[in-house]
């Protein structure tokens, strides 16, 4: 793949391969870190999806509102995980 593609892809998912800590794990934990540039973000919104061998186990769509210009700003959530 172009260099330019794989940087966006990089940008917009997040892919984790240790599957096996699922197994023992009581809650995880998403944390992300994202920047404005110079115009504001009237309605951010981020839609975290969670798969499993290729099937969707768990989908979830945010709204953060209004992101000031030239921001720095940490988004985190924990999860607890069925028995």
């Amino acid at each position: 793949f172009p260099t330019e593609f794989l940087k966006v892809l990089a940008s917009r998912f997040v892919i984790l391969l240790a599957v096996h800590v699922f197994d023992q794990a009581k809650t995880i934990g998403t944390s992300l870190v994202f920047a404005v540039g110079a115009k504001e973000v009237p309605s951010f919104r981020m839609i975290e999806r969670h798969y499993f061998r290729g099937k969707l186990l768990k989908s979830f769509d945010f709204t953060l509102g209004f992101c000031m210009p030239n921001s720095k700003n940490t988004w985190e959530v924990i999860y607890t995980l069925p028995a």
